[in-house]
């Protein structure tokens, strides 16, 4: 089953190219467009059966998403609900 999450304009983010969270069964990826007319696509991605641990750091508006891994990069996810971060921690690694 395939998961996909995008950040809230109402907790700060971008209205018209918000950041993306998509987890499937293998492996879970980050994008946001970015750069000179939001011309850049970046994206980061984890295999699910690397990750160890997902944070979530609430703030006033929204709340950021860190994705921990062994021997690949961390996602950090900006301004999303804090919904869907639970929903995000309860899909990667249970009610941990």
């Amino acid at each position: 089953m395939t998961y996909e999450l995008n950040s809230s304009a109402l907790k700060g983010g971008d209205p018209f190219f918000p950041q993306k969270v998509v987890i499937d069964d293998t492996i879970v990826e980050w994008s946001e467009r970015s750069g000179f007319l939001y011309l850049f696509n970046t994206t980061k991605s984890i295999p699910r059966n690397k990750i160890i641990g997902v944070e979530i750091n609430t703030y006033l508006i929204g709340c950021r998403i860190s994705i921990h891994s062994y021997g690949f990069e961390t996602i950090e996810a900006d301004y999303f609900s804090v919904n869907d971060a639970k929903k995000i921690r309860t899909i990667l690694i249970g009610n941990k």
